[in-house]
């Protein structure tokens, strides 16, 4: 396909066209005309601007009558000359000139370094993903042992490899500009490009447009910097490529997820689980169900109101001649995450990575704000567990039975202790509440698990997270598996749920315990569960050791109720471990029968889910850390003897 640029009757050259002919064939006056087109198959080289030009180029020294020039402007080119029309033609010499510009372009590939190294970059990761930060990703599942890791179904190239840091931060960097759209559109466009292309078959949901939906519309990421999202992406690919599926309810196939771990704790009809949620969740039965959140809410209002106030309560021992031993104490009050302090202080939140994931049992840390939903303040410390020390310190025994080192402290004690302090003080101040002069000392143990005051330890955690805990440091079922009460679970998909949801927290509770980041008083690192519980332990311990002091003083007789304290407490979360472990592994065993013969996808995803909630616990077994640092204690036998 061509275009036309000239007529001419002169061909290209001086020649001369055939005569001009009728349709007859005959003669006629004129010249036949020669057509000159452009070949447009190269659209890099084209003719435009074709015109036609008689006074352009030399002439003769004696220039005839009529005589055209048959040059063109410096700016075009000759493509034909006509000496054969009339104006021309008298001089019998000279012709006129068809001069076109010429347009020529060739489109030529640079090497853009960047988009090179990107490339490369991504075809490196696909074949062995690799992280810039992997102290942010190292959960207690993947601190194991090079053998235990090569054989587990878990991803194992969190491990970062030194000697590509630099290339690999700028991966992560690159990353976080495009998911931010910060990066010239041309350019932009290309590495978008290469990167969906790359991830489209291991991990359709990074495609960028998923991971920008994420990033504008999960309030999780919405304020956070693209290059920890680039982080968490290039870190563990599979998880977040699951993650995203399941807020889109889907599974990283594309199925429908089958499952939902972000189901509220009671239904839109007020059905709550009595045996493991809360009474802060619950209803009243006999209200519409219309008024299930307008209860719910007022619910809240009233159990907060109540926990929000000092709570008195009274000890009391018989021991083996019958006679009693009592005393009166105060469980402090606390404040509900809104209501914790936010204009000097920065709270993080412990949540999970991905709350719909039944599986995901990874926790993340996100800034607290005002009305985030499904978290509470969580003692690091239980108040269950201080009723629990009191029993024990009065009767010389640990929650496992075994023969204590430090459990003889003589009932006379507690008879006196709470006197001493009232009428001769010598406590040091509790950090956080320094004002606190009451000279009762299970007040003050009271006071050092947080109130409404000292409140720097407290925790802001998931509800599940919460749940879970209190219901372990009672050393109590997570929930019954009793055949009646686990079969009506079973029943339902919903039930299966939130079975599945209590697994998870569960099995993700040693890691919320250990969340290890940042100082004393320091709330914006992180959670920090365990340094908070370090705290609070140290607090007693100080607390304690005033104690013998003060009894040591006046009746000359040392006792150890401070040691006993830390010993009795290891003992006690030894106990909640084996508890934890047994009940994980008992209703993981009757919901595999229960759902062995279940041929449905749902029954399939359960199975499945099943599998992996047993190679979590084979991987790392349920163990709540207890390396505790304790100064004061640093000369303790006991531990000499455990190191």
């Amino acid at each position: 396909m061509g275009s036309l640029l000239a007529y001419s009757a002169s061909g290209s050259g001086g020649g001369n066209c055939d005569d001009a002919k009728n349709k007859l064939g005959l003669n006629v006056p004129g010249v036949q005309y020669r057509k000159f087109c452009c070949n447009d198959s190269d659209k890099n080289l084209r003719f435009t601007d074709c015109k036609k030009f008689r006074d352009v180029g030399p002439v003769p020294d004696i220039m005839p009558s009529g005589f055209c020039r048959s040059g063109c402007p410096p700016d075009r080119i000759q493509v034909a000359i006509d000496t054969q029309v009339d104006t021309c033609a008298i001089a019998k010499v000279g012709g006129m000139a068809h001069c076109c510009k010429t347009d020529y372009a060739e489109i030529v590939e640079w090497e853009n370094p960047k988009i090179d190294a990107f490339e490369n970059d991504v075809k490196a990761w696909i074949k062995k993903p690799t992280c810039t930060n992997k102290k942010l990703f190292l959960s207690r599942r993947t601190l194991l042992l090079d053998e235990v890791v090569s054989n587990s179904s878990l991803s194992t190239d969190l491990i970062s490899r030194a000697d590509k840091d630099d290339a690999q931060l700028a991966f992560n960097i690159q990353l976080a500009r495009m998911i931010a759209a910060t990066l010239a559109k041309p350019l932009l466009e290309t590495l978008v490009e290469k990167w969906n292309n790359a991830v489209k078959d291991n991990y359709p949901w990074l495609v960028m447009r998923y991971l920008r939906e994420l990033k504008a519309q999960d309030p999780k990421w919405e304020t956070e910097d693209p290059e920890i999202m680039a982080d968490y992406v290039l870190c563990d690919p599979e998880s977040m490529n699951r993650r995203i599926a399941s807020i889109h309810g889907k599974t990283p196939d594309g199925h429908d997820m089958p499952t939902n771990c972000s189901i509220p704790l009671c239904d839109s009809d007020g059905n709550c689980d009595e045996d493991s949620v809360p009474e802060v969740f619950r209803r009243y039965h006999g209200r519409p169900s219309s008024h299930t959140g307008h209860t719910a809410a007022h619910h809240l209002h009233r159990l907060y109101a109540r926990i929000t106030k000092p709570e008195e309560k009274k000890f009391v021992f018989f021991d083996d001649d019958g006679d009693e031993l009592s005393w009166e104490y105060l469980i402090q009050a606390n404040d509900p995450p809104d209501k914790l302090d936010h204009d000097d202080h920065k709270w993080m939140a412990a949540i999970f990575l991905d709350e719909s994931d039944c599986h995901n049992i990874r926790l993340d840390t996100r800034r607290h704000y005002i009305g985030m939903p499904n978290v509470q303040t969580e003692h690091p410390f239980d108040k269950s567990m201080r009723k629990r020390f009191m029993d024990a310190a009065v009767a010389g025994t640990l929650e496992s039975g075994a023969t204590p080192q430090y459990g003889n402290i003589p009932l006379h004690f507690f008879e006196e202790i709470i006197r001493l302090g009232e009428d001769y003080g010598g406590y040091d101040e509790i950090p956080g509440n320094p004002g606190f002069t009451d000279g009762n000392l299970w007040n003050r143990l009271y006071e050092a698990l947080g109130s409404q005051t000292n409140f720097a330890n407290f925790v802001i955690t998931h509800v599940d997270v919460n749940n879970v805990k209190g219901r372990l440091m009672t050393l109590s079922d997570v929930a019954s598996l009793k055949k009646e009460k686990i079969e009506d679970r079973l029943k339902t998909k919903k039930g299966t749920d939130r079975l599945l949801k209590l697994i998870r927290a569960t099995i993700a509770l040693p890691e919320y315990m250990g969340l290890e980041d940042g100082a004393r008083d320091d709330m914006e690192e992180g959670p920090n569960t365990k340094t908070k519980l370090n705290n609070i332990i140290n607090d007693i311990v100080r607390q304690l050791m005033n104690a013998e002091i003060l009894y040591e003083r006046h009746f000359n007789q040392k006792v150890t109720i401070a040691q006993f304290f830390v010993e009795w407490l290891k003992d006690f979360y030894s106990q909640v471990d084996e508890k934890a472990t047994e009940w994980l592994t008992d209703v993981l065993v009757v919901i595999k029968d229960w759902y062995k013969d279940d041929k449905s996808f749902y029954g399939e995803w359960v199975r499945k889910m099943v599998s992996e909630f047993r190679e979590d616990m084979r991987l790392a077994s349920f163990q709540i850390p207890t390396d505790w640092d304790i100064p004061l204690l640093e000369d303790d036998p006991m531990d000499e003897d455990e190191g």
